[in-house]
């Protein structure tokens, strides 16, 4: 069974990455997990909110990088971090 959603979420955003606008499923939510656990560590935080996006988003292994970095500019922007 896969992981597709049947109509948007709400917390539906689209983040550029590698130049394409990438539609991200569940974003607010996993912004909230993540300011639960307060990571200090830039790297663990970028590895955990992949982590999160890859249970709710198909995310290829050969843009993993570009993804973590997008990702990440997001949730600084969202925070304000």
């Amino acid at each position: 069974m896969g992981r597709f959603c049947k109509g948007p979420p709400e917390d539906m955003v689209r983040l550029l990455v590698g130049g394409k606008s990438i539609a991200m499923a569940h974003m607010g939510r996993i912004v909230e997990k993540v300011q639960i656990i307060r990571l200090q560590d830039e790297i663990k935080l970028s590895y955990e909110l992949m982590r999160l996006a890859k249970a709710f988003n198909y995310l290829p292994s050969t843009a993993e990088g570009q993804y973590r970095q997008a990702i990440l500019e997001y949730y600084k922007e969202v925070t304000g971090t």
